[in-house]
């Protein structure tokens, strides 16, 4: 790992992101780098930096901009619910996140998200909720609890409802991306999958379950009809394909997916490899063959994401779930 390089750019961001405190491009994503660095590193200096930035963030909360993941308190309050849960700091996130909760809360109750993305979607409200559920507070409220569990069942009904619609080819055209619709839906998948491990909505998330993947399945007919160039998204698609094989362990899916991938493979990518690609390409050849030790890859792009991918990547080191917060 280029131990100083990796330093600099972090530096670089942190100048960067003077005013913005978001989970995406923001301190809250910059110090979850930070503790990392320190975590691989065995060096305090770098978790001395990620607790820093928590600690500007904590003095300048009213700072953060709405609710959304990528920008908003759901990514705040998720950066740090996984900070405590991976033991890089000690805290009662009950305590630090009540308000937070509360914000979110009314939210959920009051207002339906404009669409289902994590980015600034239904799921990232999800995510902060589920991430929430998996807390290890002593003595939680029970209140908190039923709060939460309630979230959780709205915005799945929310997701259920967003791909009861995507059946309809005129509510597809009405979205301003296609392959950012369909990422979308991934990203539900994904998610469903998650939740049925807490056992909360489980009818309505095995009916979206489905939904989701009669939806891939029909794009992948498409894909597999015509000898075109890889869409951008095409990776992401068959990313969710076989996480939802592996989860439900339905072989037939699995097997497809690892037919969908020898096909991306196989055709040209008449685009540059951004961070999300690069990521993506290689937990699923990971994901198909034990055996593979692939080689870090350039990336074009900039960000927390980015810089967390060169991080991890680089050294061959996995760390739990911090990808959950981009990919799922």
């Amino acid at each position: 790992m280029q131990e100083d390089q990796f330093k600099r750019k972090l530096e670089m961001l942190e100048r960067e992101f003077a005013d913005c405190y978001g989970l995406y491009n923001g301190k809250t994503g910059l110090a979850i780098s930070w503790f990392l660095m320190g975590s691989l590193t065995d060096n305090q200096y770098y978790s001395d930096k990620g607790q820093f930035l928590l600690d500007e963030l904590g003095d300048n909360i009213l700072k953060v901009k709405g609710t959304s993941f990528h920008e908003g308190l759901a990514g705040v309050g998720w950066g740090i619910e996984w900070l405590v849960q991976n033991n890089f700091i000690s805290a009662n996130t009950d305590d630090i996140l009540s308000d937070l909760d509360d914000e979110l809360y009314k939210t959920v109750v009051y207002e339906k998200s404009p669409n289902i993305s994590l980015y600034d979607g239904t799921i990232g409200k999800a995510m902060y909720f589920y991430k929430r559920w998996f807390a290890k507070n002593p003595d939680t409220p029970r209140s908190r609890i039923i709060c939460n569990e309630e979230c959780l069942i709205l915005l799945t009904d929310e997701i259920s409802e967003a791909l009861d619609k995507s059946y309809n080819d005129d509510h597809l055209k009405l979205e301003e991306s296609r392959g950012d619709y369909l990422i979308s839906i991934c990203q539900a998948l994904i998610f469903l999958c998650k939740l049925r491990d807490c056992k909360i909505n489980l009818e309505v998330a095995a009916k979206s379950i489905c939904q989701g993947i009669a939806v891939l399945e029909a794009e992948f007919e498409n894909y597999e009809s015509a000898d075109i160039p890889n869409p951008e998204y095409i990776i992401y698609l068959i990313y969710a394909y076989l996480n939802v094989g592996l989860k439900l362990k339905d072989r037939a899916i699995e097997r497809r997916a690892k037919k969908l991938l020898l096909c991306h493979q196989s055709r040209d990518k008449p685009y540059l490899l951004k961070p999300h690609h690069v990521y993506v390409e290689n937990k699923l050849l990971h994901s198909v063959s034990k055996g593979y030790d692939g080689n870090y890859q350039q990336m074009i792009g900039h960000g927390n994401f980015k810089m967390l991918c060169e991080i991890t990547m680089s050294s061959k080191f996995q760390m739990k779930s911090w990808d959950e917060a981009w990919i799922l």
